[in-house]
């Protein structure tokens, strides 16, 4: 299965307080990687979502809490896309 420059697509859902992580077939919610890890198994449909999911999550490890806080925000009703590219 093709990961490499596979459709991206994160937004912020503010309702739920979520993560939307999307792969060019599927989409996923989630709060934590952990999250991801226990509602969305390796081995299915959520693939490449998952892991894009927790690349996501990893990079927003290495954030400052009010630098994720101010990209939340910017998000509303936005949605970034891009390709995932190896991690």
């Amino acid at each position: 299965m093709q990961t490499n420059g596979e459709n991206a697509q994160i937004s912020w859902f503010e309702p739920l307080k979520a993560w939307v992580v999307a792969s060019r077939n599927v989409c996923l919610l989630a709060t934590t990687p952990e999250q991801v890890k226990t509602s969305y198994p390796a081995e299915s449909r959520y693939f490449l979502a998952r892991k894009i999911a927790l690349c996501w999550f990893n990079t927003l490890k290495k954030m400052e809490k009010s630098q994720v806080a101010a990209l939340q925000k910017e998000l509303k009703g936005k949605t970034m896309v891009g390709d995932y590219v190896g991690s």
